[in-house]
């Protein structure tokens, strides 16, 4: 339904000629230019919504997934971000958390740091192309040729993440514990590319349905900093994540399966079992609604 409501929309508009310039209109555009053939064509619309669905919802919701993984994976580390939680709002739990209270939560932003060097969620990066011929450390690259970030192969580099399959947010403490929350992000922790690199780390268009709004590189990480860290700690507050019975992961996470795309998650069971009574947590999640 995230997918498929959005795409008919912005197609009903092309039929009535309302639609304005998004990257999925644009893209139905070219498609009889491309072929006349129904069957070929139904692929590349296929592909088209499923592209521009990425643009818009892939990478939070990637990243959430992962954050579950570790919270199964590492119990250890989920309960000490839970205590973490706990000592803020105090035994009363009158609320949940807010924004307001993340100075107070140096853990809290440290799993926020390490989930997303753990497994970045576009682990092959965005490509680009090269617009000139160049030279890098003896290397010529020529111009006009396809080139692909590994941010995954960076995120795992032992030299700079001792033991890099394993989640842990302690190795971010240092950082998170003496800056201001609004500073935090992959460029205070130097883990900024699993953004990307080039122009495109500084202005991006989202664009989706009849949509298209422009944000810098921080106006992005602001607003998926904001909305993993809300997805974090309310989490936390509300449920105790536990491993599925029968599901036999290590902690390396070997063996999970992952969707395909240029985003990516982890597909796996797990068991949401509620911290508080079930009339607690009912007020408590109405209080935010």
């Amino acid at each position: 339904m995230i997918v498929d409501m959005p795409f008919e929309h912005v197609k009903n508009n092309m039929a009535a000629g309302t639609a304005a310039p998004s990257v999925a209109s644009d893209a139905l555009k070219r498609i009889p230019v491309k072929t006349q053939d129904e069957g070929k064509a139904a692929v590349l619309e296929k592909g088209i919504k499923e592209s521009s669905a990425t643009g818009y919802a892939g990478t939070t919701t990637s990243t959430s997934y992962i954050f579950l993984l570790a919270m199964v994976l590492y119990p250890e580390v989920q309960t000490r971000a839970q205590a973490e939680i706990d000592s803020v709002l105090e035994e009363t739990l009158e609320r949940l958390p807010d924004w307001n209270d993340r100075a107070s939560m140096p853990f809290i932003n440290a799993v926020i740091l390490e989930t997303l060097r753990w497994f970045p969620v576009a682990p092959l990066g965005v490509a680009h192309a090269t617009v000139n011929d160049d030279i890098y450390e003896g290397y010529y690259i020529p111009k006009d040729i396809i080139i692909s970030s590994y941010a995954r192969f960076m995120a795992r580099n032992p030299d700079k993440y001792p033991n890099p399959t394993r989640f842990i947010p302690e190795r971010h403490m240092s950082k998170v514990a003496v800056e201001e929350p609004s500073t935090h992000g992959p460029a205070s922790d130097d883990i900024s590319f699993v953004f990307g690199f080039g122009r495109r780390i500084w202005y991006e268009v989202w664009s989706f349905a009849d949509r298209r709004v422009c944000l810098t590189f921080q106006q992005r990480w602001t607003v998926a900093d904001a909305s993993l860290f809300v997805a974090v700690v309310n989490i936390l507050t509300v449920f105790r994540l536990e491993r599925a019975p029968g599901w036999n992961v290590g902690p390396d996470a070997e063996g999970v399966k992952w969707t395909a795309g240029l985003t990516t998650h982890p597909v796996f069971p797990c068991i949401f079992t509620p911290r508080h009574t079930k009339e607690r947590v009912s007020q408590l999640i109405k209080m935010q609604c």
